[in-house]
């Protein structure tokens, strides 16, 4: 009985770990390209609560703050404050895969937003 609970209790440590690894919480990076060609350095960091921050150049000054919503595959993001925000939800299908979350636009009139968002980003 003993040794059952113990397969039991590993079970449960290894699947929630499992989940946490393939979780869009956390801080990803992005390379984004502006008008003009130069390649930016990106940081984008969600948190469990459904607030997201953007840090474009990194420099550890967040230009963009948001909240965000998942339905299934669905993340529906909106920007709330920062210069560089856009009015517009924007809604895409994303997709975790380990140390890389895909994001891929459905809707969104922000093409800033949606240009740079519809891409591969990297777990930091």
């Amino acid at each position: 009985m003993k040794f059952i609970r113990s397969v039991l209790f590993c079970f449960c440590l290894l699947s929630g770990g499992l989940l946490f690894a393939q979780s869009h919480v956390g801080d990803w990076k992005i390379d984004v390209e502006s008008p003009d060609g130069e390649v930016i350095p990106t940081k984008v960091s969600y948190t469990a609560d459904g607030a997201y921050m953007i840090d474009l150049g990194m420099d550890d000054v967040i230009d963009i703050k948001g909240e965000y919503t998942i339905e299934g595959d669905k993340m529906t993001m909106q920007d709330k404050e920062g210069a560089m925000m856009c009015t517009e939800k924007g809604i895409y299908t994303f997709k975790v895969d380990g140390a890389s979350m895909k994001l891929e636009r459905v809707e969104d009139d922000c093409a800033g937003r949606g240009d740079a968002a519809s891409r591969e980003f990297t777990k930091m």
